[in-house]
């Protein structure tokens, strides 16, 4: 929050967090990361990157699944049956396949905003309603997404 263009590129260069960057507040390795006390996670890195092991040790009840498949299949039946509600990585890392599909719709006529502004209510709609899904216990999200997309 609060991050500027030029202290975001401060933090990252070559698209890895440079550790000794002033907005790095701490350091813990990968597994230590699963165990931290935190009200949510993002997960923002490789696929697969948590495991049904990891997924039990998180004590987090949100996860946000901003990567490819960055929970591995058993990881997310784990959150699941923990009652964790995850935002899947179709709706959470759908950004940029979004934004081909809206322009291709438009036929490439959307100004940057009004593309981002189109997307982010799309994101923000399907999470309001994923989670009033998940609150009547309707089930996995990730599925549901799919289905609605006809998949």
């Amino acid at each position: 929050e609060g991050l500027r263009e030029e202290e975001l590129l401060d933090l990252i260069q070559g698209g890895r967090i440079r550790p000794e960057s002033a907005w790095v507040a701490g350091r813990a390795s990968r597994e230590a990361l699963f165990s931290a006390e935190v009200d949510a996670f993002v997960l923002a890195a490789s696929s697969n990157s948590v495991s049904a092991e990891s997924a039990r040790r998180m004590t987090g009840c949100s996860v946000v699944e901003g990567s490819n498949f960055g929970l591995t299949v058993e990881a997310r039946k784990v959150l699941l049956e923990q009652g964790c509600f995850v935002v899947p990585d179709v709706v959470a890392s759908s950004a940029s396949a979004a934004m081909v599909a809206h322009q291709l719709h438009q036929k490439g006529k959307l100004g940057p905003e009004e593309l981002w502004a189109s997307i982010e209510t799309c994101i923000r709609s399907e999470v309001r309603e994923g989670l009033e899904r998940w609150h009547r216990g309707d089930g996995d999200f990730r599925a549901w997404a799919f289905a609605k997309a006809g998949l």
